[in-house]
């Protein structure tokens, strides 16, 4: 390390240097900041400080300061390629593969930075630019497992699951056993109908993690789609076997179980991670959630008191709180633990989501700023892509494109939709034919609704405005007769949508009944009262593209003709 001049300065930063090294962050800080407060323009200080920061989770300061750093001497590649991590976990993409690109600049051909800037690529959405980032940085780097792992999502992405199952093996290979790689190959191996060799991908990633939460998902799913649903939570039964005095073995297990609405299943999983960590708040608020989940009101809410008592600043904790209150019909003491949630986690929309419905049963004006049905809710044809007629022509070759990937699927696991089936990855991850000229129409088409949005940092939807986004999932879905989606939100996006390939051919009288319709603002049927109800209907049409706020409840209707309904929902942030 090269330290910087100064009377004061050199022996202070060697000092904070020496703290960091020891991995004593709190003091390093305290030292970069003196250093700093004596020396402003003192490059290396600033860089120093700013992956402090950055270790330390302010990722807001680590980015100012690593920006100070590059602009006091722009002549270092790893303090841009620092920056551009720092960007990169604050879900700046763009700003970090324009740090990596400096770096790169400086320092051709670096294998760490190339891989960092296909991470970014993959991000943006730019997976053959990912892919090539990679197979430079493979062709400097061979020994690397984490590259190949990365390569091997890249080429997941790019729907070449033949070559990311090489990728993978190479980085299992490589590292003498990756459970990252493991856990991707079983998903690989699945997409593949290698299922036997799924399995054992996911058994030997939770034996190498026994936490890792991606293999114990992959196995659940596929045990879903093989219809052994009493099989799914098996990877979960075996670490607590295996593990029986671990806490975290029962809660992981316990909360697996609830999100999966095995109550009853869940009681003795959750008690013995109390037993084995009494102080432990997410076991007493998913003991809590359990107890809600199987009526028993004033139990839970007892239980989620005592997870309050432990931590009341976990967003998670104070969300499954709000939610009791709100069950058991105190939605004017919902509001403030949900506000609380939203603050420590201002992304998630399900938090959002339920207080609506707080603040709407308690009769809170101030719910009405929170979604403007009337311009947040938008609809619209779409233009019809180069090379068809009109959109009829290109909808059918869509529905033809996509119906045949529908054949022999199973229905989703966790999802709301009834009566249909739904394609499980990302549509638009490595997209052609007559889906990349899609997602165009639809990139075109949200970019003209966010120009349109005016930015306000008070509001949860509009603080987020940007010009820059990225798809973070789409999936194909079709519904058939009396299939419908009951009343959710997207917990992975900031903004969704649904496109109407297809639609059911109803009489006006259905129509105009609701059928087959998208509504919104009403919550799911437990939540529904006189105040919490539908606020917009929109009748689908071939063609049609709607945009709205993830956080706003939104379902689709039954539909009673024996017809089909086909759509294509996206997230983005």
């Amino acid at each position: 390390m090269v330290i910087g001049n100064g009377p004061t300065g050199a022996a202070s930063l060697q000092q904070a240097f020496a703290r960091h090294q020891a991995g004593d962050l709190a003091a390093a800080v305290d030292l970069y900041r003196r250093v700093i407060a004596a020396q402003p323009n003192h490059a290396e200080a600033r860089h120093l400080f700013g992956i402090a920061l950055m270790q330390g989770g302010d990722l807001a300061a680590a980015r100012e300061e690593l920006e100070r750093a590059v602009a006091l001497d722009g002549g270092q590649a790893a303090w841009w390629n620092n920056l551009g991590l720092a960007r990169f976990y604050g879900d700046d993409f763009a700003g970090a593969r324009a740090g990596y690109a400096k770096a790169l600049a400086l320092a051709p051909g670096n294998p760490d930075f190339l891989n960092n800037l296909g991470m970014a690529l993959q991000k943006l959405d730019d997976i053959g630019g990912a892919i090539q980032a990679f197979e430079d940085a493979l062709s400097k780097q061979q020994g690397d497992p984490e590259i190949f792992h990365n390569y091997g999502v890249a080429l997941q992405a790019a729907q070449r699951p033949d070559d990311a199952r090489k990728a993978f093996e190479k980085a299992i290979a490589i590292s003498n056993g990756y459970p990252d790689s493991y856990a991707s190959l079983g998903a690989v191996y699945f997409e593949l109908d290698r299922r036997e060799e799924a399995y054992e991908a996911c058994r030997k990633a939770v034996a190498l993690d026994p936490f890792h939460e991606a293999a114990h998902t992959c196995f659940k799913t596929l045990k879903w789609t093989a219809d052994q649903q009493d099989q799914m939570h098996d990877t979960y039964r075996w670490v607590c076997r295996e593990m029986p005095d671990h806490p975290m073995a029962y809660l992981q297990y316990g909360a697996s179980l609830v999100l999966d609405h095995w109550y009853a299943q869940a009681l003795p999983i959750l008690e013995r991670a109390i037993q084995l960590a009494p102080d432990a708040a997410q076991a007493h608020s998913l003991l809590g959630a359990a107890l809600v989940g199987l009526g028993r009101i004033d139990e839970g809410l007892a239980a989620h008191e005592r997870a309050m008592e432990r931590d009341a600043r976990d967003p998670e904790v104070l969300e499954r709180y709000g939610q009791a209150l709100i069950f058991a019909g105190r939605h004017g003491e919902a509001v403030a633990p949900l506000r609380d949630a939203h603050g420590g986690n201002p992304r998630r929309s399900t938090t959002l989501g339920l207080l609506t419905i707080a603040m709407t049963e308690a009769a809170d004006p101030a719910v009405d700023s929170l979604v403007d049905y009337d311009t947040a809710v938008t609809a619209r044809l779409i233009d019809t892509p180069d090379g068809y007629a009109d959109l009829d022509a290109f909808n059918a070759a869509l529905h033809a494109e996509l119906e045949v990937r529908h054949k022999a699927l199973p229905p989703p696991i966790n999802q709301t939709m009834r009566g249909g089936t739904q394609i499980p990855d990302h549509l638009f991850n490595g997209a052609t034919g007559t889906v990349a000229l899609l997602k165009t129409q639809i990139t075109d088409a949200i970019k003209a609704y966010i120009a349109g949005l005016p930015r306000d940092d008070s509001h949860p939807f509009l603080r987020y405005v940007n010009p820059d986004f990225r798809f973070t999932g789409a999936w194909s879905t079709i519904l058939r007769g009396a299939g419908y989606d009951a009343s959710h939100i997207h917990d992975e996006g900031w903004l969704s949508g649904v496109y109407y390939v297809k639609v059911p051919d109803l009489p006006e009288d259905l129509w105009d009944a609701g059928e087959g319709c998208i509504q919104f603002g009403a919550p799911p049927e437990i939540y529904v009262s006189d105040r919490n109800r539908s606020r917009k209907l929109i009748r689908p049409e071939a063609g049609k593209l709607v945009l709205f706020p993830s956080y706003v409840w939104h379902g689709v209707k039954p539909f009673t003709r024996d017809d089909t309904r086909h759509s294509i929902a996206f997230d983005l942030i």
